[in-house]
C-alpha cells in the first residue's frame, strides 16, 4: 500500500501529464475529502499508508480527473463566499468571479429597508443563499430556475445554510409578480460552440453569439425592476460592449461595470432611465 505521501505524488504526475493545470491542489483535495479530513491534517498524515479501498477509490477519482471531469463533481461540495454548497452535475459549478456578482448586490441594498431581490436562474442557489447570509437587513429573496433538479439542489443547500430564500420553477422572469429592488444573474452567456462536456448545457448555452438570454432578460425586466432599482448580470469576456447597447435599447443606462482579476470587464450594473 502506497503512503499519503507516494499516492499524492503518483496522481500529481498523472495530471501534470494529462495537462491539468491544478494538479497539486486536485491531488489534495480528492485524497483529503475520500480520508475525511482537511489539507492541513493531509500534510500531518503524509507517511500514513492508505488502505486498499481508499487507494483504489483515489486512482479512479484521478482517472476521471484526468478526463475532464471537475473536482467538485467529484467531491460534490464546492466553496463559494465562505460557504460550502452541495454541487452535482445538474448545476453549474460556482465561480470564483460570480462572487464578485454577490457582493455588488451586497453593496447595492445593504442600506435598504427590506429590500427585495430577484435571482434569475439560481442553480445551485450559490448566489440567492450567498446574499441571505451576507444581508443582515431582512431582504425578500426569490429565485427561480427552470429545472427541478437544479432547484432541489438549491433547497438543499438553503436549508443546510439555514437560509431563508424563496424558490420557484420558472423560466427568469416568469411566475414573479411585484417588483424589486435588485434583479440580479450570472444567466448562460457561452458561445454554443465552445460549450464543455461536463456542466449542464442549460445552465451555459447563450446561443449563438452567447448573449441570447441578455436580450430576454433586458426585453422583459421593465415591469419589474422599481425605479430607482438595480439589475446587475455576470458577463464574459468580451461581451461588455454588446450588453451596454441592449439595456441601452431596452431604456436602461449602464452604471457601472467591474473587472475581475483577469482584467475581464465582469459585471454590469444597470437602472433604468
Amino acid at each position: 500500500m502506497l503512503t499519503i505521501k507516494e499516492a499524492l505524488s503518483k496522481a500529481r504526475e498523472k495530471l501534470k501529464q494529462e495537462g491539468i493545470e491544478s494538479f497539486w491542489l486536485d491531488g489534495d483535495l480528492l485524497l483529503a475529502f475520500l480520508l475525511g479530513i482537511d489539507r492541513t491534517t493531509l500534510y500531518i498524515k503524509l507517511d500514513e499508508r492508505l488502505s486498499s479501498e481508499i487507494e483504489s477509490r483515489f486512482f479512479e477519482f484521478i482517472k476521471r480527473r484526468s478526463a475532464g471531469e471537475p473536482v467538485a463533481y467529484l467531491i460534490q461540495e464546492k466553496e463559494f463566499m465562505g460557504l460550502s454548497f452541495k454541487i452535482t452535475p445538474d448545476v453549474l459549478i460556482p465561480r470564483p468571479e460570480t462572487e464578485m456578482l454577490v457582493e455588488t448586490g451586497i453593496s447595492l441594498v445593504s442600506k435598504m429597508d427590506r429590500p427585495v431581490i430577484y435571482d434569475l436562474g439560481t442553480g445551485s442557489g450559490a448566489i440567492a443563499i450567498s446574499l441571505a447570509r451576507n444581508l443582515k437587513n431582512e431582504p425578500h429573496i426569490f429565485a427561480t430556475d427552470i429545472s427541478p433538479q437544479a432547484l432541489r439542489i438549491a433547497k438543499l443547500n438553503a436549508d443546510r445554510l439555514k437560509a431563508k430564500i424563496f424558490l420557484l420553477c420558472s423560466s427568469l422572469l416568469s411566475g414573479l409578480k411585484g417588483k424589486a429592488d435588485l434583479i440580479i444573474s450570472n444567466p448562460p452567456y457561452v458561445q454554443r460552440e465552445n460549450l464543455g462536456r461536463y456542466e449542464p448545457q442549460i445552465s451555459l448555452d447563450g446561443g449563438i453569439d452567447g448573449l441570447s438570454f441578455y436580450q430576454r432578460i433586458f426585453s422583459q425586466v421593465r415591469p419589474l425592476l422599481k425605479k430607482p432599482g438595480f439589475l446587475v448580470v455576470e458577463m464574459g469576456a468580451g461581451q461588455s460592449e454588446a450588453i451596454s447597447k441592449i439595456a441601452k435599447r431596452q431604456g436602461f443606462k449602464t452604471i457601472g461595470i467591474t473587472k475581475d482579476l483577469a482584467g475581464i470587464e465582469r459585471v454590469l450594473v444597470a437602472t433604468l432611465v
